[in-house]
């Protein structure tokens, strides 16, 4: 943050850039979410601007494999009422967080998909680590 404020980087991503945005020290150039933060309206997202990408970041619980059925479903139902307040949805919109909650069986869904996704990239890409 301080290097792009300094003007030694050009462009950042970063969920914590928003209160500099709206108090116009940065300018947004686009959300990588599907719709518009409500936070900041008038930053366009990614699909507007043309790119067919859809780069979302993800948070979520895991528990150990062989956690019990029931355990997990508490888990999700405690994990959903709080997502559900007011104040919690606002904490999370204030970073750019969009929260959505999908429940376990929609969320290991998007882990396999999103490791799926990002293999392919990095054996199309002959990707190593270094």
């Amino acid at each position: 943050m301080t290097d792009l404020i300094g003007g030694r980087i050009d462009v950042v991503y970063d969920l914590v850039t928003q209160p500099r945005v709206k108090e116009g020290s940065l300018k947004g150039l686009g959300m990588t979410n599907p719709e518009r933060n409500p936070q900041l309206p008038n930053v366009p997202t990614l699909k507007e601007q043309g790119f067919d990408i859809d780069p979302r970041s993800w948070f979520g619980l895991f528990a150990p494999r062989g956690t019990p059925a029931e355990i997990v479903a508490r888990m999700a139902a405690e994990t959903q009422k709080m997502m559900a307040l007011p104040s919690a949805r606002e904490e999370l919109l204030i970073s750019s967080m969009y929260p959505d909650f999908e429940g376990p069986a929609g969320f290991s869904k998007r882990v396999r998909d999103d490791s799926s996704f990002f293999k392919d990239i990095i054996q199309k890409e002959n990707i190593k680590a270094d």
